[in-house]
């Protein structure tokens, strides 16, 4: 069996998570950069306290899929640490800055099919 593979790009300022399942179809969900901001504002103003994706949904007002696209970059890139199934901590201090150059080192990656 096959397993699960997930992978992020930035592409025109749009952080992507494309996923190819076990089952089912492939399928991409996608976060913009302003959006990526508020998640990574509305986890600073956690405190450090456990919280969970539909924290962040609610605080910021955007989609679940956008949300959960952010989280699962972060959790992927190490700032982000999967408590129990819906809680996420803290990982490292800076959450925007880490966040941030995370983000931007990502766009400036080039995309291997550009080079062939």
């Amino acid at each position: 069996m096959t397993a699960r593979r997930e992978d992020f790009r930035v592409v025109a300022a749009v952080l992507e998570r494309h996923v190819v399942p076990v089952r089912g179809a492939p399928y991409v969900h996608s976060c913009e950069k302003q959006t990526f901001i508020e998640v990574l504002h509305a986890i600073d103003d956690q405190d450090g306290r456990l919280f969970s994706g539909e924290t962040i949904v609610d605080q910021i007002d955007e989609p679940s899929s956008r949300v959960f696209a952010a989280l699962a970059f972060l959790h992927e890139r190490g700032l982000l640490d999967r408590l129990r199934r819906q809680s996420c901590a803290l990982c490292l201090g800076d959450i925007f800055l880490n966040g941030m150059i995370e983000f931007c080192a990502l766009a400036e990656k080039p995309n291997p099919w550009e080079l062939l």
